[in-house]
């Protein structure tokens, strides 16, 4: 004996792209909507990378069975919408120095050099007091003029 199909319900819509704006009072369209605007975005604000921006739009139906049965009793959907955007990549190299056990160091104030020396730490000459790093200033030599 053949199984009775399902009639059409009063308020039912059939499901299809146009219609996708009416599913949950249109969150759809905008979860989809969102992810166009975030690729054109991502197109306006680097023009000049070349890269493809994708926009994907994944439906996935699960079937739902009878209790009692074998029977396919409903179908269920999820939409998934999502965007792929070239990776953004700083236009400078910075420099790391690699110590022991997997730690590597960089100069703040010269990141293309992690090798280069801080200046606060520059002598004048061998037996020179270092740079005071607050203000800036060497100390007096007091050898060389005297008291002050």
């Amino acid at each position: 004996m053949a199984k009775a199909q399902p009639q059409k319900l009063a308020g039912q819509t059939q499901f299809n792209l146009s219609n996708i704006p009416q599913i949950d009072n249109g969150r759809v369209q905008l979860a989809i909507d969102h992810q166009f605007r975030t690729a054109l975005k991502d197109v306006m604000d680097r023009p000049g990378d070349k890269s493809k921006r994708t926009v994907v739009l994944q439906f996935e139906f699960m079937p739902q069975l009878q209790q009692d049965s074998a029977q396919l009793d409903s179908i269920n959907m999820q939409v998934s919408a999502g965007v792929k955007i070239p990776t953004r990549r700083n236009t400078k190299p910075y420099n790391l120095m690699a110590l022991d056990d997997g730690i590597a160091v960089f100069q703040p104030h010269s990141p293309h050099d992690a090798r280069q020396l801080d200046l606060s730490t520059v002598y004048k000459d061998d037996d020179a007091e270092p740079i005071d790093e607050t203000t800036a200033e060497q100390p007096p030599n007091t050898e060389e003029f005297g008291e002050i």
